[in-house]
């Protein structure tokens, strides 16, 4: 395996570990409080989840677009030179990803609302509803931690002018 990789691998581990106990954590609060959760409330959560998440997408796309034009064009051209070893680099980078996730979020929102179409009045469902209801808290609390990461990260980002 190459050096590079490895070193990426390496890197990627304490990232993946975060992420795990950020899974593990919400998965307990939705043990405890998902019998109790007011499903009626649950899509005009998701639809403010899904709002947030689109302005954040476009208002960081615009911000990207206008402060770093040419990072824009090389990440076009499929030429990530320019932005590797520059100190916008690093705030490309994490500006890149907020748009990514928010974009994650905007999907997974959609994703619930198909995956409830096609599951209410199913035997599947009523065979599983304390399942179902268990994950769809969590998943929610998931994505909404996401966004609020997203939101953070665009709040922390310095502004270069």
């Amino acid at each position: 395996m190459n050096q590079e990789i490895k070193e990426a691998l390496r890197d990627l581990v304490p990232i993946v570990l975060k992420e795990l106990a950020y899974i593990a954590v919400l998965l307990c609060v939705a043990a405890f409080v998902f019998e109790n959760v007011d499903f009626k409330l649950y899509s005009s959560v998701l639809q403010g989840l899904q709002v947030l998440a689109s302005v954040v997408f476009a208002i960081v796309g615009l911000w990207i677009g206008s402060i770093y034009p040419t990072a824009i064009t090389s990440i076009a051209n499929d030429d990530v030179s320019y932005i590797i070893g520059t100190k916008d680099g690093e705030s490309v980078e994490r500006l890149v990803n907020t748009i990514m996730i928010s974009a994650f979020v905007m999907l997974s929102t959609l994703a619930v609302y198909v995956i409830k179409m096609t599951l209410i009045g199913t035997g599947f469902y009523v065979n599983n509803i304390v399942w179902v209801k268990y994950l769809a808290v969590f998943y929610l609390y998931y994505i909404c931690l996401l966004q609020v990461r997203c939101i953070l990260t665009v709040i922390s980002a310095e502004f270069i002018y």
